[in-house]
């Protein structure tokens, strides 16, 4: 992996929220669950956006991999 790669899927990520945050109306006050269910499908769209440019395929799995140990 290098910082280019890191870069683009931070930057990838972030915009989404920004959209999101700014066109949808969603809350940046949100309570907690709300702030989890948002970060779930901002990741889920990031990795749609993502799929198949080169070296993103194991950011995303050690991302998934995180995401899941933190739920458990």
């Amino acid at each position: 992996m290098d910082l280019w790669t890191l870069g683009l899927f931070i930057l990838t990520h972030e915009l989404i929220h920004i959209v999101r945050f700014r066109k949808h109306n969603i809350d940046f006050f949100a309570t907690a669950e709300e702030r989890d269910n948002e970060e779930r499908l901002v990741q889920s769209m990031t990795k749609e956006i993502l799929a198949g440019v080169t070296n993103t395929d194991r950011l995303l799995s050690l991302y998934e991999n995180r995401a899941e140990l933190t739920e458990s």
